[in-house]
């Protein structure tokens, strides 16, 4: 039988450790990185509509490609941004974004159902833990268009009306 020595995580670097990446990275900030981390895990595992998870969302939902102008997805070489919005066969949208660019660019977004509003789930250029947010937190968005930083990643969210 072969045994293992398990050894606990410890609370600080050790000497031999200092010069570790992780070691660099301020205690509150690894802490705030790991409660992103739980809030993703916790969302990928949230049962949407009809007890279904994310994942099976993704798989069932209808997906365009946009650039940061709707319907005008930009394939040139020289392209640094991508639009995908997902909508479900219950209403359930996500919109996701992403900025390669090193300026900020202004997304287009889709429309929603009826009585719908876009929320934000994810955006990469916040620091966390503002980077991403429980559903029932989320902060909802007016504008038409949404303002994604320079070399980040965005995610919103609309849910049906009831």
């Amino acid at each position: 039988m072969l045994s293992r020595k398990v050894r606990a995580f410890p609370q600080e670097p050790r000497a031999a450790e200092k010069g570790s990446i992780s070691a660099s990275i301020p205690r509150t900030q690894r802490q705030s990185s790991c409660s992103s981390l739980t809030v993703l895990i916790s969302l990928r595992q949230m049962r949407w509509h009809d007890q279904q998870l994310l994942a099976d969302f993704l798989r069932e939902a209808h997906i365009k490609i946009h650039g940061i102008k709707l319907d005008q997805p930009d394939w040139s070489d020289e392209s640094h941004s991508l639009a995908l919005p997902a909508r479900g066969p219950a209403g359930w949208m996500f919109h996701f974004m992403i900025n390669a660019y090193w300026e900020a660019l202004a997304f287009e977004l889709p429309p929603t159902a009826e009585g719908a509003g876009w929320r934000r789930w994810i955006d990469t250029s916040l620091a966390s833990p503002h980077d991403i947010c429980e559903a029932a937190e989320a902060p909802p968005i007016a504008d038409p268009t949404y303002l994604v930083q320079p070399r980040s990643t965005a995610c919103l969210f609309a849910e049906p009306r009831d």
